[in-house]
């Protein structure tokens, strides 16, 4: 009877990895968040297997619940999980390309607004900058040596 838990307890899993793959579907990973992503899941699936099979199994993890752990995975994975992916899929790229234009058209003047907020902070910093720097120089440069 364990064993069938476990077997369940892998299928669980792979329905978790599923919204891990979804979510690189969404944001285009870079090689580093895609590192911290395998990462925080291998260690959150196996706390969660500690603690399931704690619970289950009364503290003893024999082979067996392992195995069956990954082979309802490998099973949920090479069967469902692919038409779960593919579903995903579809419904992710759908929804992008009906909420690009709105998205857009709404990012366009927000980013115009912002870019002039910043360009004035950034001349009200920048003159003085600029003026202290120059008499900095001329300081140094006519200054008398010691």
């Amino acid at each position: 009877m364990h064993l069938l838990y476990a077997v369940g307890l892998g299928c669980w899993i792979g329905i978790y990895y599923e919204l891990f793959r979804t979510w690189r579907l969404l944001n285009r990973p870079t090689a580093k968040s895609c590192f911290f992503q395998d990462v925080f899941f291998c260690l959150s699936s196996a706390f969660i297997t500690f603690f399931v099979f704690l619970a289950m199994a009364d503290g003893e993890m024999p082979l067996y619940l392992f195995v069956g752990e990954g082979l309802g995975f490998l099973v949920f994975n090479q069967t469902l999980g692919r038409v779960v992916h593919r579903f995903l899929a579809v419904i992710v790229r759908t929804a992008s390309r009906m909420l690009r234009p709105l998205l857009y058209g709404a990012y366009r003047p927000i980013k115009a607004f912002l870019s002039r907020i910043w360009q004035k902070i950034g001349n009200l910093c920048i003159r003085p900058l600029k003026k202290m720097m120059k008499s900095c120089k001329k300081g140094i440069f006519f200054s008398k040596k010691p």
